[in-house]
Order: C-alpha cells, then sequence, then structure tokens
C-alpha cells in the first residue's frame, strides 16, 4: 500500500518540489563498457582525483593509525593486512569458508563473519577464535552498518541474511550484545519474539544523538532508537526512557533503512524500497525527522551505503543508491561537503550492467576512499580510488 501511496502522489505531481532532494548543476562521472569509469569534462566536477586500482578489494576498514584490513573479491575466505607506508598487503588469516564482513574495536580487536559465525582476534589477526554462532549458516552482519560499539566498549551484532522457506521468511531477527570486546555474547531476541519476519539491517551508535539506532528488514521496516543504553531486550512503542523505542511503526512512516551515518549536525538514514520511491532522511534529535524523495531517474535506488571522506579541513559524506532490477534504471554516487545542504552527483550509471558499491570506511582524514565497479556482461572488476584534489 504504501508503494502505491508514494507512486501515485510522485506521478500526479501532488508532492511540492522541496520534498525531493536537490542537486547541484555538476555533472557526473559515468561508466562505460567493461566497468571503465569515464571522467566529465565539467570542471566543477573535477574536485575529486579519479585513479583506477592494481586492488581488489571487496570491501576495506582503515585504521586511525592507516593500518588497511581488507577481503579480496577473488580470494573471499582470506584476511590481508596492510601497515601503514607500506606499499602491498599480506594475507594474515584464511578462513574455511568467504568472509562477509569485518570490523575493527577501538581496542584493536578484529571480528569477522564468516560461514555463519562471528571469529575474533586480538593479536593482530594471526589467530582467530570463534566466538558466536549465529542463527544460520548463511548469516553475517552487514559491512558498516550491523555492528555497533559504545562509547564503553559494549558491542552488539545485529544480524542479517535471507532465507525462503516456501511460503514465508525464515526469521534471523536477532542481535547480540558483548560486554567484554567480544569474547562472549548474549543472544537477543526481542525482534523475533515481537514476529519481525526477515532480518537486521543497521544496529549502529550514533554520537551525535549518543544513542543506539537499530532498523530492521521486517515487511513494516522500523526504526528503533534506545538512547538510555540499557534495557535491550524491550521493545517498547510509548516508553521513552527504557530500552528501545519505536520511533515507525507502520511502513508508511518509513524506516528499515538499510543505511545510517552521523553528519556533524544530523544523522542520515538511507531508505530500503527497492524498486519503489526512496528518501533520504535526518534528524538533530532523534524525535524530528527531515523526508527527502529520491528524484528521478534514481527514485527507484535504495540508499545502500555511506561513508566518509575525510581532511584535515572537512568531512563529506558519500552516498551509493543502487538498484539492480529493471531495465536501463539510474543509479548513483553521491556526496555533500556540507552536512547534507547541498549534494551533488559523482558517479552515474546503468544498474542492470554495473553494480558500483562504496566499499572502504575510515574515521581518519585520509582525504580518499575506494569504491568497486562489477560488471557482469564484461566479467571484470575494477576498484577506483576517489581523492579530494
Amino acid at each position: 500500500m504504501s508503494f502505491i501511496v508514494w507512486e501515485v502522489a510522485h506521478v500526479l505531481k501532488l508532492n511540492r518540489r522541496k520534498k525531493y532532494l536537490a542537486f547541484s548543476s555538476r555533472t557526473p562521472h559515468t561508466v562505460i563498457e567493461e566497468g571503465i569509469i569515464q571522467r566529465t569534462s565539467d570542471p566543477e566536477s573535477l574536485l575529486h582525483e579519479l585513479e583506477e586500482t592494481s586492488a581488489d578489494w571487496l570491501f576495506c576498514l582503515i585504521t586511525p593509525s592507516l593500518e588497511y584490513w581488507c577481503v579480496s573479491q577473488r580470494e573471499k575466505h582470506q584476511l590481508y593486512h596492510k601497515t601503514a607506508g607500506a606499499t602491498q598487503a599480506k594475507v594474515v588469516s584464511t578462513f574455511d569458508e568467504e568472509i562477509k564482513s569485518l570490523y575493527i574495536t577501538q581496542a584493536n580487536v578484529i571480528l569477522i563473519a564468516s560461514g555463519g559465525c562471528i571469529f575474533r582476534s586480538n593479536n593482530q589477526g594471526i589467530s582467530f577464535q570463534r566466538v558466536l554462532q549465529l542463527s544460520s549458516p548463511i548469516s553475517w552482519f552487514l559491512f558498516n552498518n550491523g555492528i555497533a560499539e559504545l562509547p564503553s566498549g559494549e558491542l552488539f551484532i545485529g544480524e542479517y541474511g535471507s532465507i525462503w522457506q516456501q511460503t514465508r521468511w525464515q526469521s534471523l531477527a536477532y542481535f547480540y550484545h558483548s560486554k567484554d570486546q567480544g569474547l562472549t555474547w548474549q543472544q537477543i531476541r526481542s525482534l523475533h519474539e515481537r514476529g519481525v519476519n526477515k532480518h537486521v539491517h543497521v544496529l549502529k551508535y550514533s554520537t551525535l544523538l549518543q544513542s543506539l539506532i537499530m532498523t530492521d528488514g521486517d515487511n513494516h521496516k522500523k526504526l528503533w532508537i534506545n538512547s538510555s543504553l540499557s534495557c535491550y531486550d524491550q521493545l517498547n512503542r510509548f516508553k521513552r526512557n527504557q530500552g528501545w523505542k519505536m520511533v515507525t511503526h507502520l511502513h508508511l512512516f518509513k524506516g528499515g533503512y538499510t543505511s545510517m551515518l552521523d553528519g556533524s549536525k544530523r544523522m542520515f538514514l538511507g531508505s530500503d524500497y527497492m524498486g519503489g520511491t526512496n528518501f533520504l532522511v535526518s534528524t538533530t534529535d532523534g524525535k524530528r525527522y527531515q523526508s527527502l524523495i529520491i528524484p528521478d531517474p534514481y527514485r527507484r535506488c535504495p540508499i545502500m551505503n555511506m561513508t566518509y571522506l575525510k581532511t584535515a579541513t572537512h568531512t563529506e559524506i558519500w552516498a551509493s543508491l543502487f538498484c539492480g532490477i529493471g531495465r536501463s534504471t539510474k543509479c548513483l554516487i553521491m556526496y555533500t561537503d556540507d552536512d547534507g545542504l547541498n549534494w551533488h552527483k559523482f558517479l552515474e550509471y546503468d544498474g542492470s550492467r554495473y553494480a558500483i558499491h562504496l566499499i572502504s570506511h575510515t574515521e581518519a582524514q585520509t582525504g580518499y576512499l575506494y569504491l568497486s565497479v562489477t560488471s557482469t556482461e564484461w566479467s571484470t572488476y575494477r576498484v577506483y580510488k576517489i581523492r579530494r584534489s
């Protein structure tokens, strides 16, 4: 019903113009055959250097000390490490099954999701210990979105995965809490017991709101906030200061976001309505929310991920809008350098031919990020480094 309401409102032009996200006039780069990025000639779009690399990272975390922890697209079961200043990354550990996600804690503990389990290392990846069995062998946590760390060091993992059982989804809607940097975990079944039928998309700590943020992938797509940082097994609709407060209780009110990131003054959330109408949502206090409709031709694209590009003088927020269904679906990589006041198109492409992902994340002031371009038509995989000029 929500999809129909949003579609009718858009087609009949019932939404005011200010309800839509507006882009600057900068011309984006495009993608041509074999996944090669064709650079635009628009001088206003040349604020970033674009360099194809020899790496084939599937995803990569860069620590504040500029160490790289990466997984290769060709060797998905191997963990790579590159020290600051080194020219090449080296394999430090090999897993029986492919690595689906990773996270580095403030205490430099490495957490790996592989084969439906969570593995932990406190010795720079030399050895790993299996510390948690998730509820299915295909489960993991979403890279850059499905794990939270409080200032106290407490950790939370949101379980993700999709299993269809003839007539319904198998619920993988569990999350997990650790008080000892991932050595032991408590499974929390509140979402599952409430009837959430799929999984957890986002589970992150917002420094801006000093709260835990959780979104579920249920058909109703809810948003939850825990500002008390306690009572993690309690889900409430009306109680504000105890456990998880339900922010959206109907699909029409939006929720179930697939990405979340703090800006300097507002927290951003990206919607998950594949093939429908999508939204960029923001809040400064966790109580009032501004919702902007993604305009055509990108409206069908969920905001799959958001990450930073930081320099010593400013912070950019980058977002990946991708939809792989339908013919000639326009997709986009966009960014803002003023905390969401203005958004700029960086890279436009056809989602039926290519898939482009933001594959790196760091809190460090590196001045760059990485993205990947996959072409199933040409069987190519390319990694580009984007650097602020």
